[in-house]
């Protein structure tokens, strides 16, 4: 209840201060464009009350229409109840764990249907045992047993993709290796307390602390109040409302994706559509969560590590080319850096997905239904014009360029920044085991734990490490937990890489991208 009382306040406190935003550069407009003299107030209220009606409106239309449209937060065996109004039986949903097939469509998730739809043909084991630790194994099996699908009929199933084939992990390794049965033990111990202080379960004491969520709305109330000084072209706002952005998405968004934000799925699904400037929800899961998290650094598996591989080699399973002798260059690294969002992620990425089934030729991506389709490219349509359109409405010719382009730019560097620094290294970036945790550990970076502005200012990201292994854990948790996972990896001998900050973790990371533009097997550099 706590949870959803959140999530309706914090959607109608950002719609009123949107509407002072609107209005600060509905009034500039008039003013200063058009000549107009100054709205008066009874405008300005009327303004307002239309603009309130309308965000009134849509909230109701999609509180009834949108499970319809948005099929992937519907339960499976809703779909076509929904679609033809008389009850029928659901279409399968088809998953692989541990080599055997399960059909999903009746399963009433916890999780909520989205965390099952990532599962929808592909190999769910890295996806299931990623989020599944805080339970017993063998009482987890139990239940996926009853959904089992017989020989007869997952004889002929097959996977999107037949590379997604879950061949990389040992799950009977990962199950007897004494790292495994620590970690789990030590998470359970972790938060007991707590959910018995606070009288809630375990899982419930994993998610946003009341605390945190004081500090996401606040932060959600900051930029919003800066849109009307950045709408009135404000040069401060042009720094601080971008960084603003930032900062709300690395320390809300990324967790809601990650279902850490709270136990009611409903808010984990929705609340990201607030703040959709990183990228669209739906294809962040597709590179982050079901690609990145579950293969990191896993050659033809992790999308990260072919975002631009004509300009940037950062991994051997990327063929060398010309071009990358130079890209430990500043021009080559700005240039990239300041792409990556605004026409990478956001345009170029959600295009090749959409239209070839695929995410950076890595992770099958399951083709929208047409109505979602059309939801989907509305808001794309909304974010191009949020950020590269409106600008030249309301502002001079040589004014309008600066605000449409720069504020995503500087964005951009704060993501890549944040991003870049945690496995691109020469320790981290070739690492492999085949036991999750272990892999997990080996591939990632922290850095500057003990700092609490690397802390705020990444989102948590700095605890990469712990972040990997407990995805779904909030990460206000993650400082009190990163102690315990390094001494873990002391007692099990597994290498744990960390640095004290920013600064050590970028040089590194620009070491690693010098060392990878040289040409393979030349002298000295057989790698």
């Amino acid at each position: 209840h706590f949870d959803q009382f959140i999530l309706v306040n914090v959607f109608l406190f950002s719609a009123v201060i949107g509407v002072l935003g609107i209005m600060a550069g509905v009034d500039q407009f008039l003013v200063e464009q058009l000549g107009f003299s100054v709205p008066s107030t009874g405008t300005q209220i009327i303004f307002s009350v239309a603009i309130l009606s309308t965000v009134y409106g849509l909230f109701n239309l999609a509180e009834k229409f949108g499970a319809k449209v948005f099929d992937e937060a519907t339960p499976p065996a809703s779909r076509s109840y929904l679609k033809s109004g008389v009850p029928a039986d659901a279409p399968p949903m088809y998953t692989r764990i541990r080599g055997e097939w399960y059909d999903l469509a009746h399963f009433d998730h916890p999780g909520g249907p989205v965390a099952l739809a990532l599962c929808l043909g592909r190999d769910g084991t890295a996806l299931f045992e990623s989020h599944h630790y805080l339970i017993d194994h063998g009482r987890l099996m139990s239940i996926l047993n009853k959904f089992k699908v017989p020989a007869e009929i997952a004889k002929d199933l097959k996977t999107m993709d037949p590379r997604d084939d879950g061949a990389h992990y040992d799950w009977d390794a990962f199950d007897k290796d004494p790292l495994t049965i620590d970690i789990k033990a030590m998470v359970l111990e972790h938060f007991r307390p707590e959910a018995e202080r606070r009288g809630i379960s375990i899982r419930q004491a994993t998610k946003a602390t009341p605390q945190r969520w004081f500090m996401i709305i606040t932060m959600m109330a900051t930029f919003f109040l800066s849109l009307p000084a950045f709408v009135s072209g404000s040069w401060w706002a042009l720094f601080a409302t971008p960084s603003l952005a930032w900062l709300v998405i690395a320390n809300y968004w990324h967790d809601g994706l990650h279902f850490s934000l709270s136990t009611d799925w409903r808010v984990n699904a929705t609340l990201p559509y607030l703040f959709p400037w990183l990228s669209s929800p739906w294809l962040w899961y597709h590179q982050h969560v079901i690609g990145h998290h579950c293969y990191t650094n896993v050659a033809h598996k992790d999308p990260d590590l072919a975002h631009a591989p004509q300009l940037m080699r950062e991994h051997n399973s990327i063929k060398w080319r010309p071009a990358h002798a130079t890209q430990e260059s500043w021009q080559r690294v700005l240039l990239i850096w300041s792409v990556a969002v605004g026409a990478g992620m956001q345009i170029l990425s959600d295009v090749r997905a959409n239209f070839k089934g695929t995410y950076n030729n890595v992770v099958p991506y399951k083709s929208m239904e047409t109505a979602r389709f059309y939801a989907h490219s509305a808001g794309r349509l909304f974010y191009f014009c949020s950020l590269f359109v409106w600008p030249w409405f309301v502002m001079p010719v040589w004014k309008a360029p600066v605000f449409a382009f720069f504020p995503i730019t500087l964005f951009s560097w704060w993501f890549m920044l944040n991003s870049q620094i945690n496995h691109l290294t020469a320790d981290c970036a070739h690492a492999e085991d085949t036991r999750f945790f272990r892999h997990q550990i080996i591939t990632a970076q922290d850095f500057g734990t003990q700092s609490a502005w690397c802390f705020f200012f990444s989102g948590g990201l700095n605890m990469q490490i712990e972040h990997h292994m407990f995805p779904c854990i909030n990460h206000c948790h993650l400082p009190a937990l990163q102690k315990k996972v390094m001494a873990l990896c002391e007692k099990h001998n597994v290498k744990y890489d960390h640095v004290s900050g920013y600064k050590e973790a970028f040089v590194k990371h620009v070491e690693h991208t010098s060392a990878m533009g040289i040409r393979p097997f030349s002298e000295g550099h057989e790698h």
